[in-house]
């Protein structure tokens, strides 16, 4: 009984352990990224200072972060074009976005703070990334491969996704309650955070450090908890 408790003990301290790592190497990598004029940065500003001091009182325990929804099935291709459904996501932490990979603007900034993260948590398995293109009648699976290639994703740990445009819309504005079918691009500059039974926990604005830094300590806090 005592051996058990302690192999316990020490798994969840290993845990702790590399999530913290994880954070910290992702406010070093945000020094690095942020310091070349992304979009949405103002000159001058450094983001890294609001990184350093933002996110204090965030939510240390589970039970804080709200549920915001469900995420229901859904049947895309990934960047192998293989198919990519919402079993693809079970007993995973999950960061999304919608993109598409021409966009010049709050795509970009999008794309790259989640580079940031991939790279931050890559030695976490539970950690996964996704991000969805709104632009399927250009963002084939071999479109979205060779941008995949560009931000060095490993393809079993961040999957971008395409398919039918009717499908990823009611991806985006039915079930993650992001961006609106009026718009011809519909993407969003929100990160959304999903636990291990696919549920929204967590909305997180991607040109703001104090979002990024919350969205960092919450991936640590749904990693620790049971499904």
């Amino acid at each position: 009984m005592k051996t058990q408790v302690k192999i316990g003990f020490l798994t969840v301290l290993a845990i702790c352990i590399t999530a913290l790592s994880a954070i910290g190497f992702f406010i070093l990598e945000m020094k690095e990224l942020t310091h070349s004029a992304l979009p949405g940065l103002k000159p001058g500003v450094c983001p890294l200072r609001k990184l350093r001091t933002a996110g204090r009182g965030a939510p240390s325990n589970v039970s804080n972060l709200p549920i915001l929804g469900a995420i229901s099935d859904f049947s895309l291709y990934d960047s192998e074009n293989k198919i990519f459904s919402l079993k693809d996501l079970k007993g995973k932490v999950v960061v999304a976005d919608f993109i598409f990979t021409t966009c010049s603007g709050i795509c970009l900034m999008m794309t790259k703070t989640m580079q940031v993260l991939h790279r931050s948590f890559q030695d976490i398995p539970d950690v996964h990334f996704l991000s969805v293109s709104v632009n399927p009648e250009n963002d084939s699976p071999a479109v979205l491969a060779d941008y995949a290639r560009r931000y060095r994703a490993s393809s079993n740990k961040w999957h971008f996704l395409t398919g039918r445009r009717e499908i990823i819309e009611d991806l985006a504005v039915g079930s993650f309650k992001v961006g609106s079918v009026a718009e011809p691009v519909f993407h969003s500059g929100y990160f959304i955070l999903l636990d291990k039974t696919s549920q929204i926990r967590g909305y997180y604005d991607g040109s703001k450090p104090a979002d990024l830094k919350k969205l960092s300590g919450d991936i640590a806090v749904l990693v620790k908890a049971k499904p």
